[in-house]
């Protein structure tokens, strides 16, 4: 069928091999979940997927009601980007921010991750009007602040659903003025492609209803008090717990990414699902705790003589504090900079706000946000702010995948 971008719901996904497979359950949740009269457009932005994952796409996305396009980019273009952000991100992370470029004559989109499943009508989502905006978009689940001192402390907004307003794009020159803003601030990129967007667009972007961006975090207790209270249409996997690998007993919604799966040309790995989360939980918590107590050993190495504070109050360090049964009168506390978590205790550990650093004068901080081995350009920069002039660790941990 002929691709009509001008009555259609335009789609699009930026996407790596791996992850072909989990775009292709959000595409059959999208198809399957759809009640219009439009086409449905579906676009990846692609470095590299394998003939034999294109042709499963292919299958997937081709129906009566919509069509598929592959567009092929560079990846040489981006790997510099990359290595000045955090460095577990790929450079596939930034190809959103070409949309523009990339999508010629299509004047609107919706940009989905592809750890996500959908499960309400998409053409709701793409009815909302944003005229005079640059996007659309969900605010953040973690009401992260890092960027406060640039934008004035916006609401943080999560950029994996996005209804893009290309021809704004276009017209006001965004992907330069994103480009950019890496320039000026690249040591302050926790989130890549995410703070770029929040840097440059938190005065341009209309807030959408939580439920076209169900961020489910599956460590979280307050997201399970909202589920029930939520009109959920898209249920956004964060964290590095996804349903295909998270070992929890408890997650929810992973039936539904399952089943989607089940629906696709992969249909034959929900075995593997099954079999790598059986082995996760017979088997991950011994070497997990076999790593905290070489982190412990480290730990007290770097903490002697000093006074400590760990920063993040994150849910791998409450499980490192109760596991190594932490006792050491050289940590002050925790410091997160979300302050409603402050007065609350991990174990012994006081949890305080950002600006108690002042009073508490730590030697040295220490980094508990996990998998973030560029956190510690964050943190000096809050040092700074403050005229603190502490040491900076920011791989003592991280998690076992």
């Amino acid at each position: 069928m002929k691709n009509n971008k001008k009555e259609s719901i335009n789609i699009c996904f930026a996407c790596y091999d791996n992850y072909a497979q989990h775009t292709g359950v959000v595409i059959s949740s999208v198809l399957q979940n759809y009640k219009g009269n439009f086409t449905l457009n579906f676009f990846v932005v692609y470095s590299y997927i394998s003939p034999e994952n294109i042709k499963k796409l292919k299958k997937v996305a081709e129906t009566e009601i919509s069509h598929i396009e592959f567009v092929l980019v560079d990846r040489e273009k981006f790997a510099s980007l990359c290595g000045s952000a955090n460095e577990r991100f790929l450079p596939e992370c930034f190809l959103k921010l070409k949309m523009a470029d990339f999508l010629e004559g299509v004047d609107r989109v919706i940009f989905l991750d592809s750890d996500i499943v959908v499960i309400g009508n998409i053409a709701e989502l793409w009815n909302i009007d944003i005229e005079g905006y640059s996007i659309g978009a969900v605010r953040d689940f973690a009401n992260l602040r890092h960027l406060a001192d640039i934008t004035g402390g916006h609401e943080y907004f999560n950029s994996g659903i996005l209804l893009i307003n290309l021809k704004k794009w276009r017209e006001e020159n965004t992907e330069e003025r994103l480009f950019s803003f890496l320039k000026e601030y690249p040591d302050r990129m926790v989130w890549n492609d995410q703070d770029l967007l929040n840097g440059v667009l938190y005065n341009e972007v209309k807030y959408l209803d939580e439920g076209w961006n169900f961020q489910y975090n599956v460590d979280n207790p307050e997201v399970e008090k909202k589920i029930s209270s939520t009109k959920i249409n898209l249920i956004h996997f964060v964290t590095r717990n996804k349903p295909w690998n998270a070992a929890h007993f408890s997650y929810k919604f992973r039936d539904k990414y399952l089943y989607y799966l089940f629906q696709t040309p992969w249909r034959q790995n929900v075995v593997s699902v099954y079999f790598t989360i059986w082995k996760k939980r017979l088997f991950r918590e011994y070497f997990v705790r076999k790593e905290q107590k070489k982190q412990l050993i480290r730990l007290r190495e770097l903490a002697k003589g000093k006074k400590v504070v760990f920063w993040g109050a994150s849910n791998y360090l409450k499980s490192f504090i109760q596991n190594c049964k932490l006792k050491d009168d050289n940590i002050l506390g925790i410091v997160d900079a979300n302050s409603e978590k402050a007065g609350q205790s991990f174990g012994g550990y006081k949890i305080f706000r950002a600006d108690c650093l002042c009073g508490l004068k730590p030697d040295l901080v220490i980094s508990s946000v996990v998998n973030h081995p560029k956190m510690k350009n964050t943190i000096s920069h809050e040092l700074k702010q403050r005229e603190i002039s502490s040491e900076v660790v920011d791989d003592l941990f991280y998690l076992i995948d």
